[in-house]
């Protein structure tokens, strides 16, 4: 419901600052495809990311317009900072919220198919090759070895990054046995983390782009979730001050330090009085209930303005 609050309503909120991340894998390439950065190695206008420039960035800092960043006004974002993706949809905060919780679901069902099972990372292009033309696998103890065939001769060269690679002939490749121990992956210690993440911290140690890092590692051993949208389920999190009466928030102030961190339990009550009443009905959220009309409508999420009654957020129309 927080994430709610978070809809794309101006095509560019002019602002040049931005996240710096490292391309970390071929998975984290693929979830920026799309989103608008600049090289700092080049002197150059911010660009689309396409895949293959993506991947020849891997390992290498770039800089990425954000909703982390994004200056647009009332908690909401701009189409720049988003980034080039289309949706049939303006409420990308909604969005958002659906992709992790998706993920996690994923996270759960994984636990129960893979426990106590060995997961190699395999080359996408390898899995690929491997799934359209192997043939058989037989197997020889004398010379403990594996032979896997296929019925094309055009093996890819990164087959040989598999464990326990011997060599490729013709349309065969051979594998030794391969005994050292391969680590399961724990999908119960990831959800774990992710859900430590997205916790309140009153005491913020680590830069906000180190808590995208974090979940990104995460998120992307189950899929390649756009990466705007881990943004946007950060972008509202972090505030550079302890007033409660007057917070600032760390993306308007990006030249402070984030001083803490709101979580999911939390994020709402803190954006906005009504929220917190519709995510969490209690005496203290609902004693101001009377004034919640007078919050003008351009700064309410959808959440709200289905619950005041508006559909409509330029003409306010019911």
């Amino acid at each position: 419901m927080a994430l709610g609050i978070v809809e794309i309503i101006e095509d560019d909120c002019g602002t040049d600052e931005c996240i710096e991340v490292i391309v970390f894998s071929e998975k984290h390439a693929q979830s920026i495809v799309g989103k608008y950065y600049k090289d700092p190695r080049k002197i150059m206008e911010w660009e689309i990311l396409d895949f293959e420039t993506a991947k020849g960035l891997i390992n290498l800092k770039i800089l990425l317009r954000s909703a982390m960043t994004c200056k647009t006004a009332n908690f909401k974002i701009c189409q720049k900072c988003f980034g080039g993706r289309q949706f049939p949809t303006k409420q990308v905060g909604v969005m958002s919220g659906q992709v992790v919780s998706e993920r996690l679901t994923q996270l759960i069902m994984r636990s129960f198919h893979t426990s106590g099972s060995a997961n190699l990372d395999i080359n996408q292009e390898v899995r690929q090759f491997i799934q359209d033309h192997l043939t058989g696998i037989t197997h020889a103890p004398e010379l403990k070895q594996y032979t896997i065939e296929f019925d094309s001769t055009d093996i890819p060269e990164k087959i040989n990054e598999i464990q326990g690679f011997k060599e490729s002939l013709d349309n065969k490749s051979h594998f030794n046995y391969y005994t050292n121990p391969v680590p399961n992956i724990d999908a119960i210690a990831i959800m774990n983390n992710v859900k430590e993440i997205l916790k309140t911290n009153n005491n913020v140690k680590k830069h906000p782009v180190t808590y995208y890092e974090d979940i990104m590692s995460h998120l992307l051993s189950v899929g390649t979730p756009y990466s705007s949208f881990i943004e946007i389920l950060l972008c509202n999190m972090f505030v550079i001050n302890n007033d409660k009466d007057n917070k600032k928030f760390w993306r308007y102030n990006t030249d402070q330090k984030a001083v803490k961190k709101f979580g999911e339990k939390n994020l709402s009550m803190n954006l906005s009085p009504t929220l917190g009443a519709l995510f969490q009905p209690n005496k203290t959220s609902l004693q101001n209930i009377e004034s919640f009309s007078d919050i003008a409508i351009d700064k309410l999420s959808i959440h709200e303005r289905i619950w005041m009654g508006h559909w409509d957020t330029e003409e306010g129309q019911k």
